[in-house]
């Protein structure tokens, strides 16, 4: 009787306590909600400022308006680098602030090309679509005949959705602006193993001017790095894969991404060659394939004995220890 009165005790004094626990999660999740609200409400409030800058730039002319254009970028990278470092929904505020790092270049160029670039690249892109070929010519960029893979998928784009030739190119172009801190942070948390650092990469990596104005225009590079960071993504998976069924299929879509890669930027493509002959020769992953089969860091492979013993055969007709009859 007293064993169930204890036991009765013990149940009713873990009533309040799973009760409080219940109640303490419920806020923190209302509280990161309202986080994330206000977080919103800051890059609103960020494409905001910076499309009202490039309203007055198009009329003023002092520029007194590019401290305001940067106060309404600093404002979106802030908030970014704020709720990442809390390590919720990092993946989706980094595609936001490459969203809103599209804005200028969308706000400039709504209806046309404007940058010398993406004006040859377009006029493949019309060529393409008008003869329903690739590998078309414009003396603008004439090595662009040989790389058709930015003008494939816009065109692709263009036949899906009906939309006009600038209107599937800036579809193409803006979601792979998104894309490119997507498999930044991906890599990054391959490697490092945490989501804040790999947030942190990705910010350091967006932060570079090239992201903000080259990589906005409707151009081959624009497009080639999706598939070199996707290329590298799928190696890194391939490299701790725990099968070899797994990794068969990282290597598969990491050597299809490498040929997208290819078709399209001839740069891209160099430095993505370079970067993983580099990782062929120096890169140590906590998986390794030995003796057939996945075996993790440290451990060794099937037939092998441990630290210190003497090896044991795996013969069927009679297992014995080494130094033993």
């Amino acid at each position: 009787m007293s064993t169930i009165t204890t036991r009765t005790s013990v149940t009713d004094a873990d009533v309040p306590t799973r009760s409080q626990h219940t109640r303490k999660t419920r806020q923190r999740a209302a509280g990161s909600r309202r986080t994330d609200l206000v977080a919103a409400v800051l890059l609103v409030s960020a494409v905001a400022i910076i499309v009202y800058v490039y309203g007055r730039a198009r009329i003023d002319s002092d520029n007194s308006y590019y401290a305001v254009f940067w106060v309404g970028m600093g404002l979106a990278y802030i908030t970014v680098l704020w709720r990442t470092w809390n390590e919720r929904w990092s993946a989706g505020w980094l595609m936001l602030l490459g969203i809103i790092t599209f804005v200028p270049k969308f706000v400039m160029s709504p209806t046309r090309p404007i940058y010398f670039d993406e004006t040859a690249h377009f006029q493949l892109l019309r060529h393409v679509v008008e003869h329903g070929a690739l590998f078309q010519h414009t003396p603008l960029l004439p090595i662009g005949t040989y790389y058709p893979g930015l003008q494939a998928v816009a065109a692709s784009v263009h036949l899906v959705t009906g939309l006009t030739d600038w209107q599937s190119a800036l579809v193409t172009v803006g979601l792979a602006h998104c894309g490119v801190p997507l498999v930044v942070y991906l890599c990054a948390r391959e490697i490092v193993r945490t989501d804040r650092a790999a947030a942190l990469a990705a910010l350091v990596y967006m932060a570079n001017p090239q992201f903000l104005y080259g990589d906005t225009q409707f151009a081959y590079e624009s497009l080639g790095l999706v598939f070199m960071g996707a290329c590298l993504l799928f190696y890194l998976r391939a490299l701790r894969s725990t099968s070899h069924r797994q990794a068969g299929g990282y290597v598969a879509l990491s050597v299809a991404a490498g040929f997208a890669c290819i078709v399209t930027h001839h740069l891209t493509t160099l430095a993505l060659s370079a970067i993983l002959m580099v990782m062929a020769c120096f890169w140590r992953s906590d998986r390794w394939i030995l003796g057939g089969e996945v075996t993790g860091a440290g451990e060794p492979p099937v037939g092998a004995a441990p630290a210190g013993k003497a090896p044991v055969s795996t013969e069927d007709d009679g297992a014995y220890e080494a130094g033993t009859a």
